[in-house]
């Protein structure tokens, strides 16, 4: 008992307390300064803690955001995503050279067919561009990869053989269904196989296949139509496409995307959402494309104009009410990307610069036509302009992977594009070809460097679920602007031309003044040739006068722009067919985990069986086992005693 008080003293506080000598009462009082102190930093930490917290919630919250990233052989997949979308963009740039002809040699062919073949393309493929962004989140990325490729190559097909006008348009359409998907797909499966940090140098080598295609895709068809047939412009797809599809089936391994329900696809998918958006494509494209025919004040352009734009900003509200009330939808465009201002800016960067890029990639051959250079020839004297462009393409994504930011590259871009831009002004029927040279080559500098550079800011400013849907907003927000730049470069052509030859005597403008490019240089005499070559040329300066602003605008929105971390968290994760030859494995080991157990089960009542038998018969197999035993002693016994001495 006196031990137990003792132990029970020495565990008791108040009683140590009580006991304790002067010196420890300091000591103690000391210690609980210092408690007191301690709890007192605690306190002022945990009242920072929430705001610090915040803080770094709101700085860092997409750096949590998981990028699923399934290992790839990328020597072997990104160049076959890029010899796919050098298919498609060449054959948008094959075909300009050789309309000419096409359009000559197709039955009920006529001054609107050039249009008409063009503009049949970029109405499908832009509009389509948002549908293959989200339906890749619901339903995974290569099925669609694989549907986009069939719908551009029977298309391609379709194309060739095509006997009228009429039904090379709604070919060119289905073309534009599957061409449209290949330049959206492709963006997306890079995003799913590259982390973004190291993203812009593929974006920037993405970036400079446009640029290749825009410099041989006139050659190309140009090459093809004077020497064999124009139809080989399109019969050569199939054959080109053959081999990045065999790489891509074999070697390109995306995230894993659980199979779903043609029900389950229709539930998820914003029906309404994008109803109203390709309603509002269509007919804002349907209008600058009657623009171009007709003029803009053709009742048919301002109607379809007023309502496309109409439809716009209720396709927007829609969007964010579908958000709030329709859980389960998920919207075809992230509603993100209205709220933020560096997507916002970005976006409208994006459409001026597409219209600027279209507009001068489309018309500076033009203009070396008209000055006597044959399509091909005029081809060759765009380079210092394409080519220039597809090198900083490269260079600006090398640069803004080391930098790690993608403001300085896109500011110092468009300030130089917008310097070129304007010196362009300069170029007329009078100036000398070095200068022009100079001029486009300054402007191609500016223009490469702001191709992939805004792709980089909006999928830095958005979390990498949403990076399919952001990827098409911007490829569907550039094929809008280069088919809006070209109806409105045309409509400004044609009206230019029109009333700049009026006043010539001996010469009449033909009802499409760029079919008549080509005979310009053989008019006689030479002035009625050189008033002319004015005329057409005004005509040209006039575009890039009008160009000039819209760069300015895209770059004064870079100023104003955040600069997003570009770090994510990266988790690797199994492919479709890792996952599927693992849920194999499971599935054969459970068969042979069954397969044992009615085994074993099998063997055990056949033992059972056995048992039983034996008990009719008046014993057990027990009973059996000790009488085995014995009659074999018993027979041990008789054959080695002889030789065995006798136990004693």
């Amino acid at each position: 008992m006196v031990a137990s008080a003792s132990q029970s003293r020495a565990h008791s506080p108040t009683e140590t307390l009580a006991v304790a000598s002067p010196t420890t009462e300091v000591a103690t009082s000391h210690e609980k300064d210092g408690i007191k102190e301690q709890h007192a930093r605690e306190a002022d930490a945990n009242a920072a803690e929430p705001a610090a917290q915040q803080q770094d919630s709101k700085k860092h919250h997409l750096e949590s955001s998981e990028h699923r990233m399934v290992k790839n052989n990328l020597w072997l997949v990104i160049p076959g995503l890029m010899l796919t979308v050098f298919l498609a963009a060449l054959d948008q740039t094959a075909l300009s050279s050789a309309l000419p002809t096409v359009v000559s040699q197709v039955r009920g062919g006529g001054p609107s067919s050039f249009t008409w073949i063009a503009s049949a393309y970029l109405l499908t493929a832009t509009s389509l561009i948002p549908m293959w962004g989200r339906l890749s989140d619901i339903v995974g990325r290569r099925p669609l990869l694989w549907v986009a490729n069939f719908f551009f190559l029977f298309g391609s097909i379709m194309c060739g053989a095509a006997q009228d006008i009429t039904w090379l348009c709604v070919c060119r359409g289905v073309q534009g269904v599957g061409g449209g998907g290949i330049i959206a797909m492709c963006q997306i499966i890079l995003g799913d196989v590259t982390p973004l940090e190291k993203r812009g140098v593929f974006q920037g080598a993405f970036g400079a296949v446009w640029s290749v295609a825009s410099v041989l895709g006139p050659l190309i068809g140009g090459a093809l139509a004077e020497k064999s047939s124009w139809r080989w412009i399109f019969f050569i797809n199939p054959i080109i496409a053959a081999f990045p599809l065999i790489i891509m089936w074999f070697a390109l391994k995306v995230p894993f995307v659980q199979k779903k329900t043609a029900r389950q696809v229709w539930d998820e998918f914003d029906k309404l959402g994008y109803g109203l958006l390709l309603a509002a494509v269509i007919l804002f494209l349907l209008g600058f494309v009657y623009a171009e025919v007709e003029g803009f004040n053709s009742s048919r352009s301002i109607g379809f104009l007023a309502t496309g734009a109409a439809l716009f900003p209720i396709f927007v509200g829609y969007e964010f009410l579908a958000e709030r009330l329709l859980p389960t939808s998920r919207p075809i465009f992230p509603t993100r990307l209205f709220k933020l201002r560096t997507t916002t800016l970005l976006l409208i960067a994006v459409a001026m610069h597409g219209i600027a890029f279209f507009s001068s990639t489309y018309y500076i051959p033009f203009y070396f036509q008209v000055k006597g250079s044959s399509p091909i020839f005029s081809a060759v004297e765009q380079l210092p302009f394409s080519l220039v462009s597809g090198i900083m393409s490269v260079v600006s994504g090398v640069v803004l992977t080391k930098l790690g930011r993608y403001k300085p590259v896109a500011v110092v871009g468009l300030g130089v594009f917008t310097l070129g831009q304007g010196l362009m002004i300069l170029i007329d029927a009078e100036q000398r070809k070095s200068v022009v040279l100079a001029v486009i080559f300054v402007a191609g500098l500016g223009l490469g460097c702001f191709f992939q550079t805004p792709l980089i800011g909006i999928m830095a400013a958005m979390p990498h679920e949403e990076m399919a849907a952001a990827t098409s907003a911007m490829a569907m927000v550039r094929s809008a602007a280069g088919a809006v730049g070209i109806a409105v470069a045309g409509a400004i052509f044609n009206s230019k031309v029109k009333s700049g030859t009026e006043g010539i005597e001996g010469y009449v403008a033909p009802a499409d003044p760029s079919s008549d490019i080509l005979s310009i240089s053989h008019l006689q005499p030479l002035a009625l040739r050189n008033a002319v070559t004015v005329a057409y040329c005004d005509a040209i300066r006039l575009i890039f006068i009008i160009c000039t602003p819209l760069v300015g605008v895209a770059f004064l929105c870079t100023l104003f722009v955040k600069e997003y971390s570009l770090q994510r968290k990266v988790v690797q994760e199994k492919s479709k067919q890792e996952v599927m030859a693992a849920q194999r494995e499971l599935d054969l080991e459970a068969a042979n985990g069954e397969k044992s157990a009615d085994t074993r089960a099998g063997a055990a009542t056949s033992g059972g069986q056995n048992k039983t038998t034996s008990s009719d018969n008046g014993h057990t197999s027990e009973d059996d086992a000790i009488v085995r035993q014995a009659s074999a002693s018993d027979s041990a016994d008789s054959t080695d005693q002889p030789k065995q001495k006798p136990a004693e």
